[in-house]
């Protein structure tokens, strides 16, 4: 393959693994649990009216990232909820906590940082909410403008005993701060409360970095007093980097960097998760391991994705040039 061929298209496939990760793909296609990203969704309800009660499910709708989740109605147990660290504060979901005392059920002093899932929709970050819609009508509740409340009854695990998890927003008087329920302080006297038949989104914060597993709890009552409610749920939350996202624009730099240098190689070795190796190989071969490894870790879709988002036939030409 002459060299001005073999170096196009490298640079096609590390711009395919570029976007890759800027689209939120996982490294583990298919894997479970799997990493919820960017885009919107749902804590939503499920209504059992033979005996009544609930049970919660994530839905995603056409933006949620990745894309294998659109259109889906998933176990809380098959998905992270991943926080992104942005490395600097303030950013689009993280704060310095301001001082005064109202700012106390976020878990850390004055100046310190916490991180957050904003309730507005934020490129980058998860935009969920909670749902109760698809409760029948709201003449079937109790109430003139019946509502669902969401409780947080538990925390089995967090990055350390003091680590806290909040939600707020500024729907009080005047849109004044609204504290919808905190662990710093008693949780079980604190909810997030939706309309039957809507949705809402809330700020939700943590206090550190690390993984978080919240069990969540709704509750409502029939229009007949009959009290509803599912079983304490548990939602994981991570406050990290994604992984999958740092390895796949790593790959993609490397992959760039050495069609550049024309000397020193870099190619995947896909028996250590997708960790780059030094290796002496031509071009040719390094476009052909990274395009082996976009095929084998990539669904069928995401695929055609990357094709589409490029607008370059040069993905599938080294697709099939490098087998």
């Amino acid at each position: 393959m002459p060299v001005s061929q073999r170096q196009r298209i490298c640079t096609i496939v590390a711009a395919a693994i570029l976007l890759a990760a800027g689209l939120g793909f996982s490294a583990t296609a298919r894997a479970t649990p799997v990493n919820y990203t960017a885009g919107h969704g749902d804590i939503r309800l499920i209504y059992n009216s033979v005996a009544p009660s609930f049970t919660m499910a994530y839905t995603f709708d056409g933006s949620a990232i990745p894309i294998s989740l659109r259109g889906t109605t998933v176990a809380p147990g098959e998905i992270v909820t991943v926080v992104p660290d942005n490395q600097t504060a303030p950013s689009q979901n993280s704060l310095l906590r301001p001082a005064g005392s109202q700012w106390d059920f976020l878990g850390v002093p004055a100046g310190g940082r916490i991180w957050y899932l904003p309730a507005t929709n934020t490129a980058g970050v998860p935009f969920l909410g909670v749902s109760a819609e698809g409760l029948g009508s709201t003449t079937n509740w109790q109430g003139t403008n019946p509502m669902i409340l969401f409780s947080v009854v538990g925390v089995s695990q967090k990055p350390l005993p003091t680590s806290v998890v909040s939600a707020w927003d500024f729907g009080g008087a005047g849109g004044a701060l609204r504290v919808l329920w905190s662990t710093a302080t008693d949780p079980t006297t604190n909810a997030m409360n939706t309309f039957v038949g809507s949705h809402a989104h809330y700020n939700i914060g943590f206090s550190h970095q690390g993984t978080y597993q919240v069990q969540l709890q709704a509750t409502g009552t029939l229009a007949n007093g009959t009290p509803v409610t599912s079983p304490p749920t548990t939602f994981t939350f991570q406050v990290v980097p994604e992984p999958a996202t740092l390895s796949l624009a790593a790959l993609g730099v490397a992959t760039l960097a050495a069609v550049a240098r024309g000397r020193r190689r870099y190619t995947p070795n896909r028996t250590n998760g997708g960790k780059l190796c030094r290796s002496e190989f031509h071009d040719a071969e390094l476009c052909c391991s990274a395009a082996r490894w976009i095929r084998n870790h990539l669904e069928d879709g995401q695929l055609a994705a990357v094709g589409a988002q490029l607008k370059n036939p040069d993905v599938t030409a080294a697709r099939r040039v490098c087998g």
